[in-house]
C-alpha cells in the first residue's frame, strides 16, 4: 500500500511539473499581451505604458534558453524584435501613433515569420 501511494504522489508531482508554464511561455504570452493593449492603445502615451511591459517580457524571453538547435533563430527573431522595438519607441517619443502603428504591424510580422522558422503554433 506504501508503495502505492508513494507511486500515485510522485505520478501526480510529475504530471504538475510537465504541466507548469515555462518562464519562456509566460514572457511570450506577456509580450503577447501588451502587444494587443498597444494595437488598442488610441493615444502615444496610452501604447508608452504597454511597451514598458513588452520590453520587460522582451527581457525575459532573450535570457530563456531554447533547443540548441533552435537557438540561433530563436536569438536572431528576438534581436529583430528588439530592433522594432528601438523604433517603436522613437516614434511615441515623437508622438507618431501612426508610425507607432505601422511598426506595430512589422512586429507582428516578425512574429509570424519566426514561430513559423520554429514550427511554434
Amino acid at each position: 500500500m506504501k508503495k502505492f501511494v508513494t507511486g500515485v504522489l510522485s505520478l501526480c508531482l510529475v504530471v504538475l511539473v510537465g504541466c507548469s508554464e515555462s518562464e519562456l511561455h509566460k514572457s511570450m504570452e506577456g509580450m503577447g499581451g501588451a502587444y494587443k493593449a498597444m494595437k488598442d492603445s488610441q493615444t502615444a502615451e496610452a501604447m508608452k505604458a504597454k511597451l514598458d511591459t513588452f520590453k520587460a517580457q522582451l527581457a525575459i524571453a532573450q535570457r530563456q534558453p531554447v533547443n540548441p538547435e533552435d537557438q540561433n533563430t530563436f536569438d536572431e527573431g528576438l534581436k529583430k524584435v528588439e530592433e522594432q522595438v528601438a523604433q517603436l519607441e522613437l516614434a511615441l517619443e515623437t508622438g507618431s501613433l501612426e508610425v507607432a502603428n505601422t511598426i506595430l504591424a512589422q512586429l507582428r510580422e516578425i512574429n509570424k515569420e519566426y514561430h513559423d522558422k520554429m514550427g511554434v503554433e
